[in-house]
């Protein structure tokens, strides 16, 4: 369907998950992926660092500068939110291999009471479980550009993945990633068309 988010044309598919079986093999290059592979890598360390660089990011994306607060900080910067869950949810896995408790939160109360922001968050949380010896991850997903979110996000989440799993001493399992709004800016439909 088509919907107008901010008065921008948007096309829009609810709810749609992607379940991807390799996340060792998570960057999207190819078939006219405009992939950045320096964009991708800096968000990549950023979150598992648990930091936010905002002059590193915008000189490998330079677009990202129109998202900056007044300060010149991004509002929603997933790396300062999850940094101090690190700890935990490390240790709860590790205390209970079969728990369903290992979930990393992003979304903040705060944003929804936050009036404006050129940056809200676009994950709501991250669901980590271990089964049959490896660690699956499950994340979702408010809204999720497919031109620009969706290939950053997929890469940078399964790159932590990927970290968790090694500090656990497990394989990285099948990573899910759920939308409430997978959406496609109407700037973009060339785009898509021409893939």
């Amino acid at each position: 369907s088509t919907v107008w988010p901010r008065g921008l044309p948007t096309r829009e598919v609810e709810h749609l998950t992607v379940q991807i079986a390799d996340p060792y093999d998570a960057l999207c290059v190819g078939i006219g992926a405009n992939q950045s592979r320096e964009v991708a890598a800096a968000e990549a360390i950023q979150l598992i660092g648990g930091f936010s660089d905002p002059h590193f990011a915008i000189k490998h994306a330079p677009a990202l500068k129109a998202f900056l607060n007044d300060v010149g900080e991004f509002d929603g910067a997933y790396g300062p939110r999850l940094r101090p869950q690190y700890n935990a949810l490390v240790d709860r896995l590790k205390s209970d291999a079969d728990t369903r408790q290992a979930v990393l939160s992003i979304w903040r109360p705060a944003d929804l009471l936050r009036e404006s922001s050129k940056d809200y968050p676009c994950t709501l949380v991250l669901g980590f479980a271990v089964r049959r010896d490896k660690l699956n991850l499950s994340v979702v997903m408010r809204s999720n550009d497919v031109n620009w979110g969706f290939k950053n996000d997929v890469f940078q989440f399964t790159q932590l993945q990927c970290s968790i799993a090694d500090i656990l001493g497990v394989e990285a399992g099948v990573y899910r990633h759920t939308a409430f709004a997978m959406h496609l800016y109407g700037r973009d439909v060339e785009w898509a068309f021409n893939l």
